[in-house]
C-alpha cells in the first residue's frame, strides 16, 4: 500500500514518518452511498458569510454517508476533502495516479454530485507527495502538505500557493515561513484569520495555530486546552473559531482515531472540553476534514477494510 495522506499520525510514533494508513486492516466497510485568537490582518482571501442561521454543533450527526463519485477503486486512497465556502468546489488526495496527488473537482449545486476531476496542475510532482489540501473560502489560496525539500530539514512541511481565479493554474508553490519546524508539520486548515495545523515537533502531534498572511505564518501558538500526551490531529475549525472538531486516539489508548469537538463563545474565550462525536467515531480510523459555514455538514474521511474514503454527515437546524 502506497503510503498515507495520514502518514503523520504514524510519524508521531515513527521519526522517519513513512508509514501506510497506521497499518491497520479495518475488515469491514462503513455504511456507503490555539486557545484564544489574536487579533490579526486578515489573509488575502474572501471571507465567508457567518451571519447567517448555523445548525447548533451540539445536535447529533447523521450517519456518514461516502461520497462515492470521488473514489477511485477499493485499494486507493480518496481522502481529506476540503471545500470551499460555497461548497461547489473540492480538493482533496488521492493516490489513482499512484503516489499522493491532489485533485479538484466541482458541482453545480451543493445537493449535486462532484464532477470533473482532475489533477491540480503546477501543484504535483513526480518524485514527491502532496496531500492534505485546503482551500480559501473562494478556493484561490492553496495550502497543502508536501515532502518536497526546503530549508528546514524536516519531513512533511506545509506549503502554499494562490491563483488569479479559480479558472486558472496556481502559481508555483512556496514553503509556508514560520509554521514549518524541523519535525513534520501537516494537517492544515485556513481560517478567516489564520491556520490551524499539526506537528509533531514537540515529540508528538499536537495542533497549533497561527495568523497568516501573504504565504507567511506568525504567531505560532500550541492550542493548550486540547493537546494532550496523546496525537492530536486534523483540526477543522468554523470560520469564527468557536467550533472545532479534531481526530485523537485518547478514548481507547491508541487502537483507532476517533473525532472529537471542543466548542467556546468567542475566539477570545478558552476552548472547552473537548468529547467525542460518536455519530462519526468508530472502529475504523475517522478524520474530520471540513465543516460548512452553517456547521450542518461535517466531511470527514473513514478507513475501509485499510483504505480511506470521503463522507459527509449532516445535521438540521
Amino acid at each position: 500500500m502506497n503510503r498515507s495522506v495520514f502518514f503523520l499520525v504514524a510519524a508521531a510514533t515513527t521519526a522517519s514518518g513513512c508509514a501506510a494508513i497506521l497499518g491497520i486492516d479495518d475488515g469491514v466497510p462503513r455504511v456507503t452511498g490555539a486557545d484564544a485568537a489574536p487579533d490579526a490582518a486578515l489573509p488575502d482571501v474572501t471571507a465567508p458569510d457567518t451571519s447567517a442561521a448555523r445548525c447548533d454543533p451540539k445536535k447529533p450527526l447523521s450517519t456518514p454517508v461516502e461520497l462515492t463519485e470521488l473514489s477511485s477503486g477499493a485499494t486507493t486512497e480518496d481522502t481529506a476533502a476540503r471545500l470551499t465556502s460555497d461548497e461547489l468546489r473540492v480538493a482533496f488526495s488521492s493516490t489513482r495516479d499512484g503516489g499522493f496527488d491532489i485533485f479538484e473537482a466541482t458541482r453545480p449545486m451543493k445537493a449535486g454530485a462532484f464532477a470533473n476531476i482532475v489533477d491540480v496542475p503546477g501543484i504535483d510532482t513526480q518524485s514527491f507527495e502532496e496531500s492534505d489540501p485546503t482551500l480559501s473560502s473562494d478556493g484561490t489560496l492553496l495550502v497543502f502538505t508536501s515532502d518536497r525539500p526546503n530549508n528546514m530539514g524536516g519531513g512533511f512541511d506545509l506549503w502554499t500557493a494562490n491563483r488569479p481565479s479559480v479558472s486558472g493554474p496556481f502559481n508555483a508553490p512556496t514553503s509556508i515561513m514560520g509554521a514549518n519546524s524541523p519535525q513534520s508539520d501537516s494537517y492544515a486548515y485556513l481560517v478567516t484569520k489564520g491556520l490551524y495545523f499539526g506537528s509533531n515537533r514537540v515529540g508528538d502531534f499536537d495542533l497549533y495555530r497561527a495568523d497568516f498572511a501573504n504565504g507567511n505564518a506568525t504567531n505560532v501558538t500550541a492550542v493548550t486546552a486540547i493537546n494532550t500526551t496523546n496525537q492530536e490531529t486534523f483540526p477543522v475549525v468554523s470560520a469564527d473559531e468557536t467550533v472545532m472538531y479534531f481526530s485523537t486516539a485518547r478514548k481507547d489508548g491508541g487502537a483507532d482515531f476517533d473525532i472529537w469537538v471542543s466548542t467556546r463563545a468567542s475566539s477570545a474565550a478558552p476552548w472547552g472540553q473537548p468529547v467525542v462525536v460518536p455519530e462519526v467515531s468508530t472502529q475504523f480510523n475517522d478524520f474530520p476534514t471540513w465543516i460548512s459555514n452553517d456547521l450542518c455538514r461535517l466531511y470527514l474521511s473513514t478507513s475501509t477494510a485499510g483504505h480511506f474514503k470521503v463522507y459527509v454527515a449532516t445535521r438540521t437546524f
